[in-house]
């Protein structure tokens, strides 16, 4: 058995990484890897930082989610059909 925390499982499960979180909280990556293995203890404010910084993470997910379902809904499934675009980054 090994010691983590719920921050990690619960990033890792969900594919978020480390930098994001961290840029988005204000804190460096070795300090948030630290903190998340259990290292180092954060402070109060930090740990909710991170946890705004997470939330908001995975609300902007959930919208770019919900905006990809109804792209998806309206293409009535002709995805490899060729079409002109600008470029094919988004």
């Amino acid at each position: 058995m090994i010691t983590t925390t719920r921050f990690r499982l619960l990033r890792l499960k969900y594919h978020v990484t480390l930098t994001d979180v961290a840029e988005q909280a204000g804190v460096k990556n070795q300090n948030l890897s630290d903190w998340e293995r259990g290292q180092v203890c954060a402070s109060l404010e930090r740990q909710t930082r991170i946890f705004k910084a997470f939330l908001r993470l995975a609300e902007a997910r959930i919208r770019m989610y919900q905006e990809l379902i109804e792209e998806l809904k309206q293409c009535g499934g002709e995805l490899l059909t060729p079409m002109e675009a600008e470029s094919d980054e988004p």
